[in-house]
């Protein structure tokens, strides 16, 4: 299928799939590893200032550019923080780099101290590397992440565990996120409550364009989604900056909002 497809349906349905919660799932996870980077890559003036869906007015970013390594952290708070995603985050994300994120050779490590999304408390890490430039002239991050997720509720945990690389496709020459694109392959697994595994793969470069009133989602890219003997192929778009997202399961394609 293609990504033309969403034009050719004539309603969005409000309530969505697994999978197009899955596609939710995919957004949240790679989301954090865009805010990680943009913190570090353009400063903590641009992510309080700029136009970032993830910027949260009640957080606080505190960065240490003199000590090696270097730490930055980012503060949600203890009594629940809204962001411009809709997202309520609490607690505490912390970053520690042994360089400049734009420099080649630098490790990026992440953990998470007492920190929720929506309930959900993040335990576990996340690694980059600052890889230098690739073939196209642009910055490359080799990403891995292993995290898990205490759901809300008592609901249970799930784990998440992904691989992948992370190119920064524009806006290095600038300070501001307005410009700035992004651009994940990555293949990975959810393992749900139940021990059931969900494999993602990247079929096709996922671009996040954090241009005001375009970050909200994805606006590029496919990912194959496998869960024992079902695929569902899910379409991101063309890089128009929508809420839509188009899952084909079955041989049936629907478009979902995701706000």
């Amino acid at each position: 299928f293609s990504s033309c497809q969403k034009e050719k349906l004539n309603t969005v349905a409000d309530k969505p799939s697994t999978s197009a919660k899955q596609a939710s799932s995919i957004e949240q996870l790679l989301k954090r590893t865009t805010v990680i980077l943009s913190v570090l890559n353009n400063g903590s003036v641009s992510y309080k200032n700029g136009g970032f869906i993830d910027y949260s007015p009640c957080a606080s970013v505190n960065i240490d550019s003199t000590s090696m390594p270097r730490v930055t952290v980012i503060n949600y708070g203890e009594s629940g923080c809204v962001g411009l995603d809709g997202v309520t985050r609490m607690g505490k994300v912390v970053i520690t780099s042994d360089g400049d994120s734009r420099d080649a050779g630098t490790y990026i490590v992440t953990t998470y101290s007492h920190y929720f999304e929506d309930g959900d408390e993040i335990t576990g890490s996340d690694t980059m590397h600052n890889d230098g430039k690739n073939i196209n002239g642009n910055i490359s991050y080799s990403m891995s992440q292993n995290t898990f997720s205490k759901l809300a509720n008592g609901s249970g945990n799930e784990k998440e565990a992904f691989a992948g690389t992370c190119e920064w496709l524009t806006g290095e020459a600038t300070e501001t996120t307005d410009d700035d694109q992004y651009g994940y392959t990555f293949v990975g697994n959810i393992t749900s409550p139940d021990g059931s595994v969900e494999t993602l793969t990247s079929q096709t470069q996922l671009v996040k364009n954090l241009a005001p009133n375009c970050s909200a989602h994805f606006v590029q890219g496919k990912v194959l989604s496998h869960h024992t003997t079902l695929d569902v192929f899910v379409d991101f778009g063309d890089g128009t900056c929508d809420n839509l997202v188009s899952v084909t399961e079955n041989g049936t394609t629907t478009t979902y909002d995701l706000n």
